[in-house]
């Protein structure tokens, strides 16, 4: 009887990364095709009774399974692979550190396109004229002009999409008639990768005059050189942290190099790349969930090929490929939206600061309230501390003012001291923001009479009413459920809404003041990004 040793396989194997609970590397051979493996590549596997995509992160000389306990690789799906060097082993890093499993963590930080067989680049249907003596030539054309004058056209030409022969004018008829009759072939490939960008020229007219403290906090990151850092850039509300950005932004891209911006909220997306794209003239891309998935996998793969100059996105953009990456920045860092609450949970901001080193690069972390562990690590000389004490330009302090309603009579959530201050700016042509952490209707739907209190039948949370459609929404798990028309403890027609969400809100200020238009921005009213961008416009 063999022992435990002499069973084991001896010969290469690869360890895969499987998306699934079990944590831990998989064993596969090499697949019969003789086609290189690079670690960060793409393959497909069977995984018990399925076909799974996995990553490969190692290779070994012998395996604690048997050989008839080993599957081999189905098929290699990448020709390069998808993360290399450096975020390969930050991703490894991750699933240690937040101790998830490996193949999780890849599934997570990869885009959703390429969770299955795709390939990284787009493939494409080319098309090639056949040799006269493939294919009989195209004399016996004189009635078919359109599929004559393709031939010509093909003639001088090789590799052509058929885009670009739709965008001269032939239809689909033509092309595939003349494929039938055999004169031309088509065939489908991956379209060419994009080029890196190009260094942008410094263009100093373009920013702000500089106060003392952002010309002091910019003197000071530049005088640590390219290599890693961590900056904590501790700026009062109206500091010009932005600027700062920027012109440390500018150092890097006028040397070739990209920068990713991190920022907490889809809303920010926005006006953010507004302010960049006035500022820089190079090629930007977003990445959050706000995005549908085909623009969000051409964005990463610009990202990727280096196309992109500047990527800006929320959480998930910390893991977004950069060949030549040379800053990060993450703007409001103490936000806990950096922080994923399910599945993998990470912190965006902490595997920022840690990218930043393992890419040996500066990182940037602006905060008007920095979180307590940022200035502990600030304190500690982890982080470098910079402070922007003063307003920038001729900002002035914004009057804050706090009222108690503990006794006062509200209309609808609103005092009459509100009220009086909103009237008195609309008057004066001003525009007033009302900002409220509720969406829905009402948050709470109960009876007066027994006290009955709506909640989801699949978590217990309590629901939200929705007026637009009538409805109740679990925010916690999803489920909708319908608005009873009576109790359904005492079946009495008690019920009444208690608080004010955003919707409600939205009706009673156009009930107060019709003659001026309210825009509701929340979830629901911004689900596309078409009718966000379409809001932004009114507003500004």
């Amino acid at each position: 009887m063999p022992t435990f040793d002499q069973s084991r396989y001896k010969g290469l194997i690869y360890k895969i990364a499987i998306p699934s609970p079990l944590r831990g590397l998989f064993d596969y051979l090499p697949p019969e095709t003789k086609q290189a493996i690079v670690n960060g590549m793409r393959v497909q596997v069977d995984f018990g009774h399925r076909k799974v995509i996995g990553f490969v992160i190692s290779r070994a000389e012998e395996s604690e399974l048997s050989r008839e306990e080993l599957k081999p690789i189905l098929q290699i799906i990448d020709s390069e692979p998808i993360y290399s060097g450096k975020l390969l082993n930050l991703l490894e890093w991750c699933s240690q550190y937040y101790q998830h499993p490996i193949g999780d963590v890849f599934n997570a930080a990869t885009p959703i396109k390429l969770r299955s067989a795709r390939t990284i680049y787009q493939q494409e249907t080319f098309y090639k004229l056949l040799s006269n003596n493939a294919s009989p030539g195209p004399n016996g054309l004189a009635r078919a002009p359109r599929q004559k004058a393709l031939i010509g056209y093909l003639e001088n030409k090789r590799n052509i999409t058929k885009k670009e022969i739709i965008s001269k004018g032939f239809s689909n008829t033509v092309i595939n008639t003349l494929e039938k009759k055999g004169f031309i072939k088509s065939y489908i490939r991956d379209s060419k990768p994009q080029s890196e960008f190009a260094s942008i020229v410094r263009n100093s007219s373009k920013g702000p005059e500089l106060n003392s403290e952002q010309q002091k906090a910019i003197d000071h990151i530049r005088a640590q050189g390219t290599g890693y850092n961590c900056f904590l850039l501790d700026g009062v509300t109206g500091s010009g942290k932005t600027e700062v950005y920027m012109q440390i932004m500018e150092d890097h891209l006028t040397e070739g190099r990209q920068c990713l911006i991190l920022i907490p909220e889809i809303g920010l997306t926005p006006q953010t790349v507004s302010r960049f794209k006035n500022r820089f003239q190079c090629s930007i891309a977003t990445l959050h969930s706000g995005i549908n998935s085909n623009k969000r996998f051409e964005a990463w793969s610009q990202a990727r090929s280096g196309a992109s100059a500047i990527i800006i996105g929320t959480r998930s953009c910390v893991f977004t490929p950069a060949p030549n990456l040379g800053l990060i920045i993450v703007d409001e860092e103490h936000d806990g939206s950096f922080k994923q609450q399910e599945g993998f949970r990470y912190s965006a901001r902490d595997i920022a600061v840690m990218r930043a080193r393992k890419e040996n690069i500066p990182v940037i972390l602006g905060s008007a309230t920095p979180s307590l562990e940022s200035l502990y690590n600030a304190r500690k000389k982890k982080f470098i501390y910079l402070s922007l004490s003063q307003r920038a330009g001729a900002a002035s302090q914004a009057v804050a003012s706090i009222i108690d309603t503990a006794n006062e009579a509200l209309d609808n959530g609103l005092s009459e001291q509100l009220l009086f201050k909103i009237e008195k700016h609309l008057s004066a042509n001003n525009q007033t923001l009302l900002f409220i952490n509720r969406r829905g209707y009402a948050p709470v739907l109960n009876c007066i009479q027994c006290g009955w209190v709506a909640e989801c039948s699949a978590c217990i949370s309590q629901l939200t009413v929705h007026a637009e459609p009538p409805s109740m929404h679990c925010h916690l798990c999803g489920k909708t459920h319908h608005i009873p028309n009576i109790c359904p403890q005492c079946k009495l027609n008690k019920l009444s809404t208690l608080g004010v969400g955003t919707q409600k809100l939205e009706r009673v200020l156009n009930s107060k003041f019709s003659n001026y238009p309210v825009i509701r921005i929340d979830r629901d009213s911004a689900r596309s990004e078409r009718n966000f961008n379409a809001m932004l416009e009114q507003i500004q």
